[in-house]
């Protein structure tokens, strides 16, 4: 393997080890976090593939909300219309 193989093989690693450090974290923030991971998951120009890869994760396979977080959000707000949320 010639050195520049080598050199990006070790990159392509430290991208996917961190892609999912963020991801991860992102997950953990919630909320406005994972709409930023799912807006980068979509600028394969800014970003190496291993992020956008690990990032698309957050379009669709996000774990469920617990149904007690959802029933806060919904008596927090209790000026808003929430017809349209429950429909």
């Amino acid at each position: 393997m010639k050195n520049n193989e080598k050199s990006e093989e070790l990159w392509k690693r430290a991208h996917e080890r961190n892609a999912k450090r963020v991801r991860n974290m992102m997950i953990q923030l919630g909320g406005l976090w994972v709409k930023l991971g799912q807006y980068l998951s979509t600028r394969a120009d800014v970003l190496p593939s291993a992020y956008i890869s690990i990032l698309k994760q957050l379009q669709d396979s996000l774990p469920p909300r617990p149904l007690q977080e959802v029933f806060f959000f919904y008596n927090f707000f209790p000026n808003i219309d929430h017809g349209n949320l429950l429909n």
